[in-house]
């Protein structure tokens, strides 16, 4: 399914593919698939994540910005995760990998380059179509693997 103007709430799922391009500003910051009805984004205050491993992090650190990790230079875009999504994504891109990093960062100031669109499941995911800035992320914390996996410790969930 694509994404929906905020100003088609709530039929929107009805709308054809290139309709349904949506930027942060005008979509449901979730990772519900479309067919359920979701609050506007004015109403709703996440943060988006970033995996990078060690060596990834640290060039970012290095020069202020990065256009991402090998997958994200080949697709065109950073991709990001809601909390929600996190475990998947560790799961289906990182699994048994140690060294990783978890960005926080805020939507909001990315603006149109940040797109929501329909990825795994259907659920809707931010990809950035630009680089992403240090001064962007929030926060940054390694991910140390425990037993059970990796330990995302506490991350907000919308």
């Amino acid at each position: 399914m694509g994404a929906v103007a905020a100003t088609d709430w709530p039929g929107a799922a009805r709308r054809s593919n290139v309709e349904r391009s949506r930027t942060v500003h005008d979509t449901a910051m979730t990772s519900r698939p479309l067919d359920r009805a979701s609050p506007r984004p004015e109403t709703i205050a996440m943060m988006i994540y970033k995996v990078l491993r060690s060596p990834e992090w640290q060039q970012f650190q290095d020069q202020g910005q990065t256009a991402g990790a090998p997958v994200d230079l080949a697709d065109g875009y950073i991709h990001f995760s809601t909390a929600e999504m996190l475990a998947g994504t560790l799961e289906k891109h990182f699994a048994g990998e140690d060294g990783l990093w978890l960005l926080s960062c805020d939507p909001a100031p990315m603006g149109e380059a940040l797109r929501w669109e329909p990825s795994r499941g259907g659920l809707l995911f931010p990809h950035l179509y630009r680089a992403l800035r240090l001064d962007e992320v929030a926060s940054a914390r390694a991910l140390p693997r425990v037993a059970r996996g990796l330990d995302l410790g506490n991350i907000e969930k919308t």
